[in-house]
C-alpha cells in the first residue's frame, strides 16, 4: 500500500500525490500546496506513473535562465505505478517512438491500471522520489 508519493524536480519545483480512498483518486499538490483548477477543485488522477528516464540538455535556457532538458522516453528503465491506493515498483519499456510504453511488475507481468485519468511523470534517473 502507498498513501502518497513525492516527486522533487529541483530546488524550485515539486509534485506530490496523496491517496484519497473516498474518491478513488490521487490528489495532486504542487510545490507544497494543493494543485487546483480555476473553480478551486483539486486536480486528481486515478493512476500516477513515475517513469525514471535519462535526459539530455537541448542547449538553450527557459525564461528563468535554467537549462532546458529533453526526457528520453524510448528504451527501458524503472517505473513506479500508483493505482488503487497501492504502488507497484517495476519497469517501463518502449522499443521505439511508434510503440506504446509497457509497464511491468517485478515478475514481468503487465501492470493493470484503474479506469480513468492517468498522469505520467518523466522523472530523471537518480531523483529522490519517495512514498509514504
Amino acid at each position: 500500500d502507498a498513501a502518497s508519493v513525492s516527486i522533487p524536480y529541483s530546488n524550485f519545483a515539486s509534485a506530490a500525490y496523496a491517496w484519497d480512498a473516498a474518491s478513488g483518486t490521487w490528489k495532486r499538490s504542487q510545490d507544497g500546496a494543493p494543485h487546483t483548477v480555476a473553480s478551486g477543485k483539486q486536480i486528481a488522477a486515478h493512476n500516477v506513473i513515475v517513469q525514471f528516464v535519462s535526459s539530455r540538455k537541448l542547449g538553450n535556457v527557459d525564461a528563468s535562465g535554467h537549462a532546458v532538458n529533453e526526457s528520453i522516453v524510448t528504451g527501458e528503465g524503472v517505473a513506479w505505478v500508483l493505482s488503487g491506493g497501492r504502488i507497484t515498483k517495476g519497469r517501463w519499456s518502449k522499443p521505439d517512438a511508434d510503440s506504446p510504453t509497457r509497464y511491468t511488475d517485478a515478475a514481468g507481468n503487465s501492470v493493470k491500471l484503474s479506469p480513468g485519468r492517468t498522469w505520467v511523470h518523466f522523472t530523471p534517473v537518480g531523483s529522490a522520489v519517495s512514498t509514504g
